[in-house]
């Protein structure tokens, strides 16, 4: 019993970790954003998820390859991009919010694992 309770910490703390860390990206992104038109210079094609698009825009402390998850671009294109002033490796597509959604889902998911976890009645009740 006390390993399946470790194992449901352990699960709601990676699936809160990276809820906490994709709506932080977002929220920094939105609060400190500059724009840039860029181009794009490599994809990387996954078939069960958005393409891996690398991005090169210019800001005002030089040129920045940014790598930014999203279908249908190719090398070449001309795109619009967002980025954080403090740290413009973290970018996306102008208008783009898509982390969003995933920050919250995998937020949700660490909560109800985590009340899981310290609700052993809801989780682990003995069945039949």
């Amino acid at each position: 019993m006390l390993w399946q309770r470790l194992l449901a910490v352990a699960f709601s703390v990676a699936l809160l970790g990276y809820g906490v860390m994709t709506l932080g990206a977002e929220i920094s992104i939105s609060q400190n954003s500059a724009e840039a038109v860029g181009t794009v210079v490599g994809v990387q094609p996954f078939r069960r998820s958005p393409d891996t698009i690398t991005v090169e825009f210019p800001t005002p402390a030089g040129v920045v390859r940014a790598d930014v998850e999203d279908d249908g671009y190719n090398v070449g294109d001309e795109v619009a991009v967002q980025y954080d002033q403090d740290h413009p490796t973290r970018a996306r597509f102008k208008g783009s919010h898509g982390q969003v959604l995933a920050g919250v889902l995998f937020g949700g998911l660490g909560v109800l694992s985590a009340y899981g976890a310290f609700n052993p009645r809801w989780a682990f009740r003995k069945r039949g």
